[in-house]
């Protein structure tokens, strides 16, 4: 502030100062008349929305208030097939709460009761924000026991979903299945050509597995050995490549015996048998399959 020759500092202070004094009152003055308005626009706004994980794009409407530490929105990451409105109600609180009266550890539990949440985090984020983080399990099969059809995830644990959404899974068979599936696919996985022919796979006295490959009413039967099924797997596809082998009108492929290949073709197709005596491994091929009597095995039930 410039001072003017001759004019005491203090008669220069305390006019600047009524001025300044002077610019405050009519400053309240106006937000006085003003203030009603601007409450009114505020609560007109539309409320804050659930931020979902972006991969998924699904909203839902979250509680929402005016007032400081009252939740207003609600941000989930890891979601991809829990419903929203199974975390909302999860979340379990009515519009309006205190975002403090909100407890973390209770919410988190009833998250982690849901049928796809492994784990869940959940933390309260000043002013107005509950942050939730989800791992979720994967669904990795369809289990059948006893005529029961189960989703298993990746760790071999049933889901309480309902089934039939997931008819496109594999399918495995038989107890002992879900803990030993994940091998079982992984396999499958280090021979495509194979893979997305195998419809069914049962494990057989939990100790190894046969493939029904093609249908499962008039596939092949494919019969795994219980030591390195790895190996057989691969010589399958080799003589697949060669010969087509699973095209022609076979009904079991044996490859439990080391070095020997048992081929029962069907009873009206023995003019489309594999060749024998496939270099690596020995072939035999009945001239007629026997037909099923009582003592016959069925697919499930061969040891």
């Amino acid at each position: 502030m410039a001072l003017r020759p001759g004019r005491p500092l203090a008669t220069t202070v305390t006019r600047g100062s009524l001025v300044f004094l002077l610019a405050g009152v009519a400053g309240v003055a106006f937000l006085g008349i003003r203030a009603p308005a601007l409450v009114d626009w505020i609560r007109s706004q539309p409320p804050a929305a659930i931020a979902l994980d972006t991969t998924t794009g699904t909203p839902a409407t979250a509680p929402f208030a005016d007032d400081a530490l009252v939740l207003a929105q609600i941000s989930v990451v890891g979601r991809r097939l829990t419903d929203p409105s199974d975390i909302l109600d999860a979340v379990g609180v009515p519009q309006g709460s205190p975002l403090l009266a909100i407890d973390p550890a209770r919410v988190r539990e009833r998250l982690e009761k849901l049928p796809w949440v492994a784990e869940a985090r959940v933390e309260r984020r000043l002013p107005d924000h509950l942050h939730i983080a989800l791992r979720e399990r994967v669904p990795m099969a369809l289990w059948q026991l006893n005529g029961t059809f189960s989703v298993i995830d990746r760790e071999g644990r049933a889901v309480p979903v309902d089934p039939a959404a997931w008819s496109h899974l594999p399918l495995v068979v038989g107890p002992g299945a879900p803990e030993r599936a994940a091998a079982l696919l992984a396999m499958l996985s280090a021979q495509p050509r194979l893979a997305g022919k195998v419809v069914a796979a049962t494990l057989i006295g939990e100790r190894r597995w046969s493939l029904q490959v093609g249908s499962l009413e008039n596939g092949i039967l494919i019969r795994l050995p219980e030591t390195a099924p790895d190996r057989a797997l691969a010589e399958l596809v080799r003589l697949d490549h060669e010969q087509d082998l699973l095209a022609r009108d076979i009904e079991v492929i044996d490859m439990r015996l080391p070095d020997l290949l048992v081929v029962r073709v069907r009873a009206h197709a023995e003019e489309t048998a594999p060749k024998a005596g496939t270099p690596g491994r020995k072939t035999l091929t009945p001239q007629r399959a026997r037909p099923a009597g009582p003592g016959t095995r069925t697919r499930g039930q061969d040891a």
